[in-house]
């Protein structure tokens, strides 16, 4: 029916340890239903713990690795990665700019974008980083209104105290579906 499918080969520093995404890479290759291969999601959050790893730049190494190997088998499909909105990290060796120059192999970049009504400037934010191209993988709100919480750090909060909220859900996501057009 002509329907393809990013097929995910490595979501852990396990599946990479093990090399299992060679196997499913030169099993699956020639399927028509492949539109490209994928390589792990949000890895260079701390919430994620770089998959495994200790450091993003131990993270990143892997990826580019993997996405080296990945196209020796398959030359033909692209390889992407994904990615958690990270442009404007203390740490600048976690910046997404850092991690596209660590990652030269990756292809082309998922990005899970969660900044409210509007993504902001994260299209500028893209092309003043990169001529690669990126795809929005995640984005919207979620449906439970938080209105108060304990921030652990930039990225995590916990003891959220709320209320599932449809109507706020909606204006979100047809902000966010306008800001895309």
């Amino acid at each position: 029916n002509d329907i393809m499918v990013i097929m995910p080969v490595a979501l852990s520093k396990d599946d990479i340890d093990k090399r299992r995404y060679e196997k499913v890479v030169g099993f699956s290759k020639n399927h028509p239903a492949i539109l490209m291969w994928f390589i792990g999601n949000e890895w260079n959050l701390d919430y994620n713990k770089y998959w495994g790893y200790k450091t993003v730049a131990q993270a990143a190494k892997a990826t580019n690795q993997v996405a080296r190997l990945i196209k020796k088998i398959d030359p033909y499909h692209p390889v992407g990665s994904c990615l958690g909105d990270r442009f404007s990290d203390k740490d600048p060796r976690n910046t997404i700019k850092w991690i596209l120059k660590a990652c030269s192999k990756v292809e082309i970049w998922g990005l899970n974008i969660y900044r409210g009504k509007d993504f902001g400037d994260l299209f500028t934010q893209w092309q003043s980083i990169t001529d690669k191209p990126m795809f929005l993988s995640e984005f919207g709100i979620d449906s439970f209104e938080t209105i108060s919480y304990k921030r652990v750090n930039d990225f995590q909060a916990v003891e959220c105290k709320g209320s599932e909220n449809q109507k706020v859900q909606a204006e979100y996501a047809i902000s966010l579906w306008q800001d895309i057009v």
